[in-house]
């Protein structure tokens, strides 16, 4: 797939998450001081069980009059795969008015119904007539003229999701379930790697490949020799006597930044705290243990300005959140009964792009488990701190004056007009704990060399 290896036959199934992984794969060969080296990892691929079509059925289910809308935001942009060719593509628009009773012209210039094409050529049977087509746009290879691009129209129910949705990433359980598969320790790397050797080895097809362009693969990885890093050492708050915390092997130190000051802390003087009247009780409680915690932190946590809302729609939190926002505000904090991407979306765009302050979403469902309460909050605020400007932790930098820069470019897949936004991130301090960042939207064509040079 792509230009990585999978092996199906060899697929692990996640039956509870509806996952399946594919073990497989990366490969390239370069020419390098020893000679010409195969570089060769373990890959997985990451399938979902179920379709598009349950996904559709899924929305329609649970937001039946955005149908359209929240299909567009969960599928386009995403890559599926058609299991009867293994075939991956990215999903660039729905075709609502085509269904699979449609019909295009074949090699051979026929018409021909999608129902009718997928039962001769694959022996598939389409069981809903009435689905919406998937569409994806095949760019023309490098030195075709740009209108020879081709449509290639998918039907949802034979396309398989590949990755993992955000809320799915979210989920602790299901991250803990795919590590135990994917993680490897590296004599299990290795294991996998000389596998792979093994299998090409007692191929025939490849040997004879091999053999006409006259290469050979040793059967023991190249030993090259190593150097251990000390262990790093984690800098908390403290001033002269500065706690210090040596990060073990798994590079792990949450439960030192919870156990010791920050370098920098923020008072928490003015800040809005909204959520329905059902979850007003939390609210208080929430605010009850932030105090108490915040005296571990260093921090001052004043009491908030409360804003009880009669219902849940994103409406309510946006307006609740407009009519009260000052520059004197420093945190809106919203308390969401349900997991809905539309309305923490809408949240944060307001927050970020539209009436920019320091915003905190948080789930009434993690909020209501007493016993957890205290170290749900504690990490709760270190977050809050960390947005207002405060510094949580630090590493002993052996550079001088030097400034860390990251610049990253994202194009925008649903974007015709052809955009790209680049980000930019930029240290301001020795220790690289303070940060300026800003971030410009630019035609395709120009990218961001433009922001270089500014």
């Amino acid at each position: 797939m792509g230009r990585n290896l999978y092996d199906p036959s060899s697929s692990v199934q996640i039956p509870k998450h509806k996952l399946e992984l594919w073990p497989g794969y990366v490969t390239s060969v370069s020419q390098l001081d020893g000679g010409f080296m195969l570089q060769t990892n373990v890959s997985h691929k990451m399938l979902r069980t179920d379709t598009v079509m349950d996904m559709l059925l899924e929305i329609h289910k649970t937001e039946p009059l955005n149908l359209q809308s929240r299909a567009v935001k969960e599928i386009v942009g995403h890559v599926v795969m058609t299991r009867y060719n293994n075939q991956t593509y990215r999903v660039d628009d729905i075709v609502w008015d085509e269904t699979p009773r449609s019909s295009f012209e074949d090699r051979r210039g026929n018409k021909i119904s999608y129902i009718d094409y997928y039962r001769d050529q694959y022996s598939i049977i389409i069981k809903d007539c009435s689905q919406p087509l998937l569409l994806h746009r095949m760019k023309p290879k490098r030195g075709q003229p740009q209108q020879d691009e081709r449509l290639i129209y998918l039907i949802p129910e034979l396309c398989a999701m590949t990755g993992l949705s955000q809320s799915t990433m979210d989920d602790f359980m299901v991250r803990k379930d795919i590590v135990a598969h994917t993680r490897l320790d590296p004599r299990d790397r290795i294991r996998a790697i000389k596998g792979f050797i093994y299998n090409v080895k007692e191929s025939p097809e490849a040997t004879a490949e091999l053999r006409r362009w006259n290469l050979h693969i040793d059967d023991e990885t190249l030993h090259v020799q190593g150097r251990k890093l000390e262990p790093e050492q984690i800098i908390f708050g403290g001033g002269v006597n500065a706690n210090r915390h040596v990060v073990g092997e798994r590079a792990d130190f949450s439960q030192a930044t919870s156990a010791n000051p920050p370098i920098t802390a923020v008072n928490l003087d003015n800040w809005l705290l909204i959520c329905t009247q059902r979850d007003q009780n939390k609210g208080r409680d929430l605010v009850t243990v932030m105090k108490e915690g915040a005296k571990k932190l260093g921090m001052r946590v004043a009491a908030p300005v409360v804003l009880p809302l009669r219902d849940d729609r994103t409406e309510s939190f946006i307006r609740a959140i407009t009519s009260n926002q000052s520059e004197d505000v420093q945190l809106v904090v919203t308390i969401v009964p349900t997991d809905r991407d539309d309305r923490y979306n809408a949240i944060k765009q307001l927050c970020y792009i539209d009436s920019p302050v320091a915003s905190q979403v948080i789930k009434s469902k993690t909020l209501s488990q007493p016993q957890k309460m205290r170290s749900v909050v504690q990490k709760i605020m270190l977050q809050i701190n960390a947005k207002l400007g405060g510094e949580l932790w630090a590493c002993n930098i052996p550079l001088g004056n030097a400034m860390i820069v990251g610049i990253d470019t994202y194009h925008d897949p649903t974007s015709r007009a052809g955009f790209s936004f680049t980000g930019f991130v930029a240290s301001m301090n020795k220790t690289t704990t303070q940060y300026f960042s800003t971030s410009r939207q630019e035609d395709r064509a120009r990218s961001s060399h433009r922001l270089y040079k500014t």
